[in-house]
């Protein structure tokens, strides 16, 4: 587990918006962008060929820089960071989300802390 911060979304979903269960690669690419506090954002880039890039902004200053590879293990994104500016997540860290369902571009989740988290996809 990541000892780093609690990230969450506070977002308004429209009504003709349905989550889904889908947990399908197509519906995790691409930059994704989580909230945690007014001061505090992080951004990721999925790409298909099993990657991800980073970074964690705290009042508009990046704190952490980070890289790694992904991939779906049924409900749950595992993931290993391949670099971190970071001490506290060394390289070679593995960790996995369990994701509870995806809508509107917005993917809800569960930490392996078991806190629950949204990230929105944001167009690049």
């Amino acid at each position: 587990m990541v000892p780093l911060c609690i990230l969450t979304l506070a977002s308004s979903m429209a009504a003709d918006c349905e989550e889904t269960l889908d947990i399908s690669i197509e519906n995790l690419l691409g930059t994704r962008e989580t909230v945690a506090f007014p001061s505090i954002i992080a951004q990721s880039l999925y790409r298909d060929d099993g990657t991800f890039t980073g970074w964690l902004k705290d009042a508009g200053v990046i704190r952490w820089r980070f890289s790694g590879t992904w991939k779906l293990e049924g409900p749950k994104l595992a993931y290993e960071y391949t670099s971190s500016s970071l001490d506290r997540v060394p390289v070679g860290t593995r960790d996995e989300d369990e994701i509870l369902s995806i809508g509107c571009g917005i993917v809800t989740y569960r930490t392996t802390g078991g806190i629950i988290s949204r990230s929105k996809q944001i167009l690049d």
